[in-house]
């Protein structure tokens, strides 16, 4: 695989989505491949057969290494990915860092910057817990907020992160499936849905105003935030519309999530204004059973109350303290945000505008549904940024290698001549 190949595996219950690009030295990132899976062995972003994962993984890595030799015509060995998952839950913690001005001119320097910046990398998470992310959220400079503090004037500087972290054991089994899958990956490359989402969907001004990034996805609803240009919360619960269809199987005796799933995209509605009650609709028939029907509204009263249930649960968690900020609104991703009416309910919910997310990357199979993609996009584009970032660490330690050498071998002659 050439040094500038990234990919991306995105794990769900029902699909996992892989994608392979490859990373300029601008910082853009160009779409080679992209495929899909179907996936057994999750639930509730959670391995519960650990064979059928590695499997359904082995089989999405054979074809997107297979498409991405055919797109370029040449050998390739995917040996490292990115990873796209939720273990069940995600959760975030704030942290802030203080620091006195001592300097007699009481002017920032750099190097006070980066003590904070290094103070808070430091900070330890439980040991059951793994840490993912750690966001540098906004710096103050005597109480107030500022984009660049060095070389400005105060009596303390003060740094705000947030560290998000999620069960290590968890977390670990899903690097432990990927290497029996003989491909690697580490804590620097996992990624939550909803920040990579956020990240390429939020533009500066929605980052700025403050926007909530909801993924619905099928075993999971993860979300982001960002306020004044940082990101403020991040989390994610182990309900998605995976439950939505299991409530429909259980409800109606649709025989199959196959059903439950047609039965939900086809009638359901997350809201219930303006649903004829007396309008019914066709259930799927068991081989041998006896047609049946339902009443519309019905259907739509199941899924209602789920996903009513799941936002507001995420509402809860979220708090008024953040929702006050989401002068932007709220931003949908994930297959559930397609589900007819979930906008409107969003917005009863959380009392915000709501809108679906829109890419323009210029790459056809990320932008005509963004909704599907927008999270792995965002991977493929963290991942850039972090191997653009490793190798200007790896040349720059490159050239003071050679400059140490010179300076040693200048040193060793002069000495050498003296002797």
């Amino acid at each position: 695989m050439a040094s500038s190949m990234i990919a991306v595996v995105e794990m769900g219950t029902s699909r996992m989505l892989g994608a392979t690009g490859e990373y300029l030295q601008d910082g853009s990132v160009r779409l080679i491949s992209l495929v899909s899976q179907p996936s057994s062995g999750l639930r509730g972003g959670v391995i519960i057969d650990r064979d059928n994962v590695v499997r359904s993984v082995q089989e999405l890595l054979g074809k997107l290494q297979a498409k991405t030799k055919e797109a370029l015509n040449a050998k390739v060995d995917i040996a490292t990915v990115s990873l796209l998952c939720t273990s069940g839950e995600i959760s975030c913690d704030t942290c802030t860092k203080i620091m006195p001005i001592a300097s007699p001119d009481h002017y920032i320097t750099e190097e006070d910057c980066a003590l904070l910046i290094k103070q808070l990398n430091e900070v330890p998470v439980s040991p059951e817990r793994q840490m993912i992310a750690k966001v540098r959220t906004n710096w103050f400079v005597d109480s107030v907020r500022c984009d660049k503090p060095a070389n400005l004037k105060g009596g303390e500087l003060m740094l705000q992160g947030l560290i998000v972290h999620t069960l290590s054991s968890r977390l670990n089994l899903f690097l432990d499936v990927l290497e029996e899958a003989n491909v690697e990956t580490d804590y620097e490359r996992i990624y939550v849905p909803a920040m990579t989402a956020a990240q390429v969907g939020l533009d500066k001004e929605q980052q700025r105003i403050g926007t909530l990034l909801l993924d619905l996805g099928g075993d999971t609803t993860s979300w982001c935030v960002f306020h004044n240009g940082g990101i403020i919360s991040v989390g994610s619960i182990p309900i998605g519309g995976d439950h939505i269809t299991n409530d429909l199987m259980a409800g109606f005796c649709t025989g199959s999530t196959m059903s439950a799933e047609n039965l939900k995209r086809m009638h359901g509605s997350a809201v219930l204004d303006g649903i004829d009650s007396s309008v019914r609709v066709k259930l799927p028939t068991e081989l041998g059973g006896e047609a049946r029907t339902a009443s519309l509204r019905s259907v739509a009263m199941v899924v209602n109350a789920r996903l009513e249930e799941t936002l507001n649960i995420v509402r809860e968690l979220l708090g008024e303290q953040v929702l006050d900020c989401l002068g932007g609104g709220i931003v949908l991703s994930g297959n559930g945000s397609l589900l007819n009416g979930a906008t409107r309910l969003v917005e009863q919910v959380f009392g915000k505008p709501c809108s679906l997310i829109r890419l323009e990357t210029g790459f056809a199979e990320i932008d005509r549904n963004p909704t599907d993609t927008a999270a792995l996009w965002g991977a493929l584009v963290q991942t850039a940024r972090y191997e653009l970032h490793s190798e200007l660490q790896r040349r720059e330690r490159g050239l003071f290698k050679r400059l140490f050498g010179w300076m040693a071998d200048f040193f060793f002659e002069q000495g050498g001549s003296e002797k």
